[in-house]
């Protein structure tokens, strides 16, 4: 297990689950850097929508504890289709830096974009 005690993002009805887990779990996706570097099995934040599991970003080890603090430290919009969270990892091609302060990330579900 990746971590213990996270709480997952669920829209109400349940049909958007936006969670955290050890390894790959979407057979087609494979973490990668924002440079294209693949990255090892490790803390992956996913979502779980209409029967199919996609993977978000890989997070840094660093965000674990927003992670176990849940909704206080991340957000998902009520129809589930946006996921406001923070990460200290790089996540977007844009961004230049190495890992370092946490930067704000949207995921848009429909377009499954991450800016």
């Amino acid at each position: 297990m990746c971590l213990s005690g996270s709480r997952d993002l669920v829209r109400e009805d349940g049909s958007y689950v936006y969670f955290i887990a050890g390894g790959v779990l979407a057979p087609t996706a494979t973490p990668r850097t924002a440079n294209s570097r693949v990255l090892p099995a490790g803390c992956n934040l996913y979502l779980s929508h209409e029967g199919t599991i996609t993977l978000i970003a890989r997070l840094a080890k660093s965000d674990i504890k927003d992670w176990e603090v849940g909704l206080n430290e991340a957000n998902v919009t009520p129809e589930g289709r946006f996921l406001v969270f923070t990460s200290h990892r790089v996540l977007t091609a844009d961004d230049t830096r190495s890992e370092g302060p946490a930067q704000v990330y949207r995921y848009d579900s429909q377009s499954r974009a991450l800016v």
